[in-house]
């Protein structure tokens, strides 16, 4: 694969550095990289002038731009534009920024809290998850474009990828609680001090928020079952931190670490680029491997594959190089069909639960796979039960608003895996299968009897994903692991926050990114397949997509012994930076002036007034079109829950309506990549209830009789509701 990136963007760099991971030859316009984020980005691949990219756009197979193109593609070959809104609607040409864009996407608005301004996360995160995307695009639509020997163009919004990402899918929780009320918050415990520094705790469930409060010697607040979720103890956090507190404040980090790690609780090192460098399990993994720019070592690809391995690290390119001739002819394209999505007629078993996995295997069933999502009614997927605060009444457990925002377009069938018959029917599905994902820890699937090596002797081109927190080996190889406590370790949570304040986790945002990050090497495998043959083992886990998504906390310390620091709301390439409060109740804008036209706007439309001033005496709508209208980037901090009623997203159409069986019409977010050759719904269907295609699977497909199958519920094999209610 030969990838041309033009764009000068940190989203279409991250793009380029993926693709050149599996193998694609990627050149890049520009060259002299000497910061050490640039480095990383652009290690291996090569560099021309702009008129060396126009005689290889040409040749190119996949074109990465940040301009729409004007005329068609050749055939077999995929332009991926990057734009801040992408190339439709009321906004596409609004002067933005990546604070602006998270305002706007509600990100900003739901972090931090109420004490304080709203906050950004740090790192421009959402330039990196734009780029994710943007190169899962160019893989799907190069799939897609050599196959039917026609043209693909796609676009990809940076907005919507925040919308989608950032977000948490506030927007759905507001429609299927009818409210759209929302006010700051963060978990207790998150981030919290210890006798020597910072540690993040994230208890998801009611039996971690029992043995935390045994911990910590104080079992009364685990019976209080008004604790047990997590937003029931928000409004009692002051009695919870002055019951913790001293527990916390009398240990080490290291001795709190250990102690949670016996309870089996999610904890982490809130850690910086200095601790990272050190840390024993990544030296054992490899995760870190030395740079070829100095005496420091950087993060490796995020994916281990069994059958192949990833492109070695080399340097940045240093001078820009004469790559024409490699690219003089364009690769034979042979048209078999017409354009499709890229993978129809490929089956994937779904084995994920929760936020991370079923992200990546929802934008693989956008993409045209049959994802069969297997739960059990004795564990159905954990993050079902997020939606019991919405309603107590009937099937309470299909009103999750996160399930539904990252399981649409799947079938869902219950299988109880303890069980030799479960597992038997499970074989059957994996017969007809080209993939398995899973993100268990990594013991259970030989629990299970599913190693790896049974499932390769009895299946040998499948696929098999695993998506272990600290992968499948290793000294914390058998750790608990969530989002938090994963983004503080990786570094995330160090520069996020207002420097008067603590350390901040950007709030979840790994479950998606490390989802996509599987979502791009099963892609990558499949395509080894299609030359090979042969299925394999793909290794991606959490913590090492957390550290090649955020590298910067690593990379400045390693380089430049820089300790990176929480700016709150700033930036150190803006002349001016930051958010201001408007009329209203918990009312805000965020501004961004970068260049001195922008600073000259600004005061012409100020007229000696201070900033602050002029914002809180105007409504923050106002003042966004006032300051946007002067060229000037502006946006409205949103509540994440009114974040998709926007003009904007209502005109891009970017929720589609389903007919959900329990649920009534329920508004699914598509996809922030727009193919040019799709046509008709993203999803195929809204996301599943509980063993809801038990039937359509188990007997219209694997040929399980009626009487059997009538059987299987009696004995709790399968079934349609949660075991014990």
């Amino acid at each position: 694969m030969r990838v041309l990136d033009s764009t000068g963007r940190l989203a279409g760099a991250y793009a380029g550095k993926i693709l050149r991971d599996v193998g694609a030859d990627v050149v890049v316009v520009g060259s002299g990289f000497d910061d050490p984020v640039a480095r990383f980005l652009h290690g291996g691949k090569r560099s021309v002038d702009a008129d060396g990219a126009q005689a290889l756009a040409a040749t190119a197979d996949i074109l990465l731009t940040d301009i729409p193109p004007t005329g068609e593609a050749r055939p077999g070959a995929v332009t991926v534009t990057i734009s801040d809104f992408g190339e439709s609607g009321p906004w596409k040409d609004r002067p933005s920024s990546h604070l602006t864009l998270e305002a706007e996407s509600g990100s900003l608005g739901s972090r931090g809290v109420p004490e304080l301004p709203p906050v950004a996360v740090g790192g421009d995160l959402g330039e990196w998850i734009a780029g994710l995307y943007a190169g899962v695009a160019a893989l799907a639509g190069w799939r897609t474009a050599r196959e039917s020997g026609a043209s693909e163009s796609v676009e990809v919004s940076v907005f919507e990828c925040m919308l989608v990402t950032l977000n948490m899918h506030e927007p759905l929780h507001a429609a299927l609680g009818g409210s759209d009320a929302f006010t700051r918050w963060v978990q207790v415990p998150s981030v919290e001090r210890t006798k020597d520094g910072w540690v993040c705790f994230s208890l998801v469930t009611g039996q971690q928020w029992l043995d935390f409060a045994a911990m910590i010697g104080r079992p009364d607040l685990g019976a209080d079952k008004s604790l047990g979720n997590m937003l029931g103890r928000w409004p009692r956090r002051h009695e919870i931190y002055a019951a913790m507190e001293p527990w916390l404040t009398s240990r080490t980090v290291d001795e709190v670490i250990e102690t949670a790690a016996a309870f089996r609780l999610p904890v982490a090192h809130v850690a910086d680029g200095s601790m990272l460098a050190s840390m024993e399990h990544f030296k054992v993994r490899g995760a870190l491997v030395p740079s070829p720019h100095g005496d420091y070592v950087q993060p490796r690809p995020p994916y281990l594959f069994s059958d192949f391995p990833t492109a070695p690290v080399e340097r940045a390119p240093e001078e820009q190089s004469s790559v024409a001739a490699d690219w003089q002819v364009a690769h034979d394209v042979t048209a078999e069909h017409a354009p499709r999505r890229p993978l129809d007629g490929v089956r994937i078993v779904d084995l994920t639960a929760f936020f991370a996995g079923p992200s990546g295997t929802g934008y693989l069933a956008a993409l045209g796979a049959d994802v069969i999502k297997v739960e059990s009614v004795q564990r159905p997927d954990g993050i079902r039960f997020a939606g019991g605060q919405i309603t107590q009444a009937g099937d309470w457990w299909e009103y999750s608003w996160v399930f539904h925002g990252v399981n649409a377009g799947k079938r869902d069938v219950t299988l109880d895996l303890t069980r030799d018959r479960g597992v038997e029917l499970l074989h059957r599905l994996l017969e007809g299968a080209d993939v398995l994902i899973e993100n268990y820890s990594p013991r259970v699937m030989d629990q299970f009897g599913l190693s790896y090596e049974r499932l390769s002797s009895s299946y040998p081109s499948l696929v098999v994903t695993r998506m272990p927190a600290f992968g499948l080996d290793g000294p914390w190889a058998q750790r608990v692991g969530f989002a938090l406590t994963m983004e503080a370790l990786a570094g995330m949570a160090t520069v996020t926050g207002h420097p008067e304040g603590r350390p901040t986790c950007p709030g979840g945002v790994l479950d998606p990114i490390a989802g996509m990050h599987a979502a791009f090497a099963t892609l990558a495998a499949l395509e080894h397949r299609n030359v090979t043959g042969r299925g394999q083992l793909v290794e991606v886990p959490m913590i090492e997509c957390a550290l090649n998504i955020a590298p910067q906390s690593l990379l400045r310390w390693g380089s430049d012994g820089v300790t990176l620091e929480r700016q709150g709301n700033g930036s150190d390439v803006a002349i001016l930076q930051d958010v201001y409060p408007c009329a209203g109740d918990d009312a805000w804008v965020a501004v961004t002036v970068r260049t001195l036209e922008q600073e000259k706007a600004l005061a012409a439309l100020l007229g000696g007034v201070e900033l602050r001033d002029y914002l809180a005496a105007r409504v923050d709508e106002d003042a966004v079109e006032e300051l946007v209208g002067a060229g000037i980037p502006a946006g409205v901090v949103r509540r994440p829950t009114v974040a998709a009623r926007t003009p904007h997203v209502v005109a891009r159409g970017f929720y589609e309506e389903h007919e959900h069986p329990t649920l009534g019409s329920v508004a699914y977010p598509v996809l922030p990549t727009r193919f040019a050759t799709w046509t008709g719904p993203v999803h195929a269907s809204p996301a599943p209830t509980l063993g809801q295609h038990n039937t359509e699977v188990l007997s219209g497909e694997l040929g399980v009789g009626a009487d059997k199958l009538a059987e299987l519920e009696r004995e709790g094999v399968i079934g349609t509701r949660p075991a014990g209610l």
